[in-house]
């Protein structure tokens, strides 16, 4: 069970400095923009529960 079958939310979002941005490629996560000098990267819950 996860809390977003509770609450509702779709995507899991974070901001990643360049050097980190490997780390959670690995783990699902996709760049979606740049905001200043962090990437902004997010994950689709469905993708989370899938694997």
């Amino acid at each position: 069970m996860f809390i977003s079958d509770y609450i509702g939310f779709n995507f899991i979002v974070l901001e990643a400095l360049d050097q980190a941005v490997g780390f959670f490629g690995k783990y699902g996560f996709r760049r979606v923009k740049r905001h200043n000098e962090l990437l902004v990267m997010a994950m689709k819950v469905k993708d989370l529960k899938d694997s």
